[in-house]
């Protein structure tokens, strides 16, 4: 008997979170799996999981169709503050090939997305024997996904959804904030606004995003002389999707409030633990802080500071340091019972040229990316799927690793830059590749 299985990747499926509410609340997840079956041979699903931020309420329309289809709901927590990027595929990826490698008799894997990344994991199943089918938008797949599964089968928006969409319903655009829109965002209720009404697509040029937040903040503070960064912060983010100061080199986004004021008469000050844009000539001057320049975010010092700002932290001094210190885990020293101090001292031994920083570094991003648990004492966390603790591959642990970290990465810099990345960590992608150099 032909045995399936399929794996929803939901933020791929409602666009990011881009796709009206309305429209999210009419997707069933039952109905792509019939549309999949009329369109390719998968035999019986045997497992169906679907992976998102399942704390997010905008995704409470979907309880009904995984409690009713039996698919299993995968928790998988946001990286960025206004819960709209996760690191769904990298779960999504580690749990596939852990099925594969447990469960031979499942001889198809069906993947719900039209994500280019999942072209590797495609390549690797067929490796292993496996039938590989992709369902996504038609209008939004990946040629490059699609051309490596053995079936791809597209659908649209109408062919799952349990009714029509209202297709009368529009979409106010480009339209001025009103008074309410400001007292909302002066009053930090970022809620009050109607971000729809002066949205830009996160792939516009970066001068044209800049530009466009200018004009937001130079509009929420026409009413009110002072606005809180925070609530700044939050409005642009729904107005520019998936908009953060990584984008233009920076950490935090007062850093991107200091550029975007530079030369305006707009300003960023601190008031204790406030920090607010104010308008220049109603402050002190020696209250303000410095104008930032423009700054290359393609830098390898940026990705490390971006990778270790944030949940989860994730701390590569450097690549070298990384691999002695996992080697000498992974080749006998079972952290198993054992006490951090103590585990590191041991790593001091075996690592002489490591640094002790850089080994506290290394243990606590393998604790931050849950290949190590600490409780009192640090052991080997138990593998997806399994509730055995035993030691990982180092293939295993570099692909958590770096997998999790070009997630984060790819939420807070635009369009990493593989070049600039490759001088910190290998390509999650080339993870998958039996001929990585070890």
């Amino acid at each position: 008997m032909h045995l399936a299985a399929v794996f929803f990747d939901i933020e791929n499926l409602i666009g990011g979170n881009r796709m009206r509410q309305e429209l999210q609340n009419k997707i069933s997840l039952r109905r792509i799996i019939e549309r999949i079956s009329s369109k390719a041979t998968i035999g019986r699903v045997a497992c169906a999981r679907a992976y998102a931020n399942w704390s997010d309420s905008r995704l409470g329309a979907f309880r009904e169709e995984l409690n009713l289809g039996g698919i299993e709901p995968v928790q998988v927590f946001a990286f960025n503050k206004t819960n709209d990027k996760n690191a769904a595929d990298i779960h999504l990826v580690v749990d596939v090939m852990d099925l594969a490698s447990i469960r031979p008799e499942i001889n198809t894997f069906v993947i719900v997305s039209g994500d280019g990344g999942y072209g590797a994991l495609a390549r690797k199943l067929k490796e292993y024997g496996r039938t590989v089918i992709g369902a996504a938008y038609g209008s939004s797949t990946s040629e490059a996904f699609a051309a490596v599964c053995h079936e791809f089968v597209t659908f649209s928006p109408d062919e799952i959804f349990y009714e029509k969409p209202d297709r009368h319903a529009k979409r106010v655009q480009n339209a001025p904030l009103n008074g309410k829109a400001r007292e909302g965002a002066a009053s930090g209720s970022s809620d009050r606004l109607a971000p729809q009404a002066f949205t830009l697509d996160g792939d516009s040029p970066a001068e044209d995003v800049l530009g466009h937040c200018r004009e937001i903040t130079r509009q929420l503070l026409a009413d009110e002389g002072r606005c809180a960064v925070k609530h700044l912060a939050q409005v642009l983010a729904k107005a520019v999707d998936g908009l953060e100061p990584g984008w233009f080199g920076f950490l935090h986004w007062w850093e991107l409030f200091q550029h975007l004021t530079a030369t305006t008469d707009l300003g960023v000050v601190r008031t204790g633990k406030e920090l607010a844009v104010v308008r220049r000539q109603e402050v002190d001057v020696s209250l303000l802080l410095p104008e930032l320049p423009n700054r290359d975010p393609h830098q390898a010092q940026h990705y490390r500071d971006q990778l270790f700002h944030g949940s989860p932290s994730i701390a590569v001094p450097s690549f070298v340091a990384l691999r002695k210190v996992l080697e000498a885990l992974l080749a006998g020293l079972p952290p198993a019972g054992q006490e951090r101090e103590p585990l590191v001292k041991l790593l001091q031994e075996h690592c002489p040229d490591v640094s002790v920083r850089d080994i506290n570094a290394v243990v606590t991003t393998l604790i931050n990316v849950e290949v190590l648990q600490d409780r009192k004492r640090l052991m080997w966390a138990p593998l997806p799927g399994s509730t055995h603790r035993q030691i990982p591959n180092l293939e295993r642990v570099m692909f958590t690793i770096c997998g999790q970290a070009w997630q984060k990465l790819s939420t807070r810099v635009r369009e990493v830059n593989q070049e600039v990345w490759v001088a910190i960590l290998p390509l999650p992608g080339d993870l998958l590749r039996d001929d990585i150099a070890h």
